[in-house]
Formats: C-alpha cells, sequence, structure tokens
C-alpha cells in the first residue's frame, strides 16, 4: 500500500491536468445539459461536488507538500549535526583506540553511529509510510551505503540488525550482508594503496 500512496503522489502533477480537463470537458457537457428543462439542480449540485472534491484535492497536497518539507528539513538538521562526527569516524576508523577520536560533546563512535542509526531507521519509516519521495529516499540510502563502508559503522549496525522490529524494518531493507562483500573490498583497496 505505501507504494502504491507513493507512485499516486508522484504522479500528482499529471493526475491535477487530468483532472483539470476531465473537469473542463464536464463542464462543457454540463453546460450544454443545462439547457434542458428540470435538470438544473442536479447539475448545479453536481458541480459544486466537483468544486469541493478539486479543493479538497489540492488541499491534501498542499498539506501533503508541508508535511514532507517538515519531515525533510528535521532529518536534514539531525544530518547536519552528526555529519561531522560520522567524517571524522570515516576518515579515522583505522587510526587506533576509540578515545583518540575528537567528535563534538565528547562523545564516543558509538553514541553517534545510534544516533545515525536511529535517523536512518526514522527516514525509512516515513519513506516507507509514503511521506518521503523515492527519489530523496534513493539520495538519501546512496549516503547510508557510503557510510556502512566504514568497518567501525557496518559492524556497529550489524550488531543491531537482529533487533530490526525497533528500527522499523531498515535492516530488512538496507540487507548488510549484500554489503558486506563491497565493504571488504574498500577495505582491502584502501589497505593496499596506503602500503
Amino acid at each position: 500500500m505505501p507504494f502504491e500512496i507513493r507512485n499516486f503522489y508522484a504522479k500528482k502533477r499529471k493526475f491535477d491536468w487530468l483532472l483539470i480537463i476531465t473537469s473542463v470537458l464536464f463542464v462543457i457537457v454540463l453546460i450544454f445539459l443545462f439547457s434542458l428543462p428540470g435538470l438544473r439542480a442536479q447539475l448545479i449540485a453536481t458541480l459544486a461536488a466537483i468544486a469541493t472534491f478539486y479543493i479538497s484535492l489540492n488541499k491534501h497536497w498542499l498539506d501533503s507538500d508541508a508535511i514532507f518539507r517538515s519531515l525533510f528539513d528535521s532529518f536534514n538538521e539531525r544530518f547536519n549535526k552528526l555529519n561531522d562526527d560520522l567524517n571524522v569516524i570515516r576518515d579515522n576508523y583505522r587510526a587506533g583506540p576509540l578515545a583518540l577520536y575528537k567528535l563534538s560533546n565528547n562523545r564516543v563512535p558509538n553514541q553517534v553511529i545510534q544516533d545515525y542509526l536511529n535517523l536512518c531507521a526514522e527516514e525509512y519509516f516515513w519513506y516507507e509510510k509514503g511521506r518521503i519521495e523515492k527519489e530523496i529516499w534513493d539520495s538519501w540510502t546512496e549516503g547510508i551505503k557510503y557510510y556502512l563502508e566504514v568497518p567501525m559503522i557496518y559492524n556497529y549496525f550489524k550488531g543491531q540488525e537482529s533487533q530490526d522490529k525497533a528500527y522499523y524494518g531498515f535492516f530488512k531493507y538496507i540487507k548488510l550482508d549484500t554489503l558486506k562483500d563491497h565493504l571488504l573490498n574498500n577495505v582491502k583497496e584502501s589497505l593496499e594503496a596506503s602500503e
């Protein structure tokens, strides 16, 4: 069902034009029928129903856009707070003891990674509900995969995978095992490059 909602949402603008054209054609037919005696009250009621439906539909789309914008802004703000720390983890995962990481607010990597996992799971939840557009989610998924190339982040996510229900089914979507080979190749290439 959420996929159908997203499909319908993505085609909204095409649907709006179809609705406008259909409404214009219907009004032309109604004007023709309006000239027939005895049908005026029914025709006026029909026109009012069409106008009400169209206004309600537009209000629905405006509300959906407002919800999307609110979620998008909130998720981006949360990610921006984590981004510098995630990059420190990404850049230094081979540096040695975790104590050497200089993260904001004296945090340790696992705290940052847990916050990132929670963010990813919430984004996925709203994507599944049809509130995040597919193009946005696909972009965010690429970012998630980028950070999952870091063994420390991957291993932390993998350790939480058994609690998938707590993460709204995010792990069933992301399929960590399919990323493992890609991760191992990247680590191998980076080790060879540093030698």
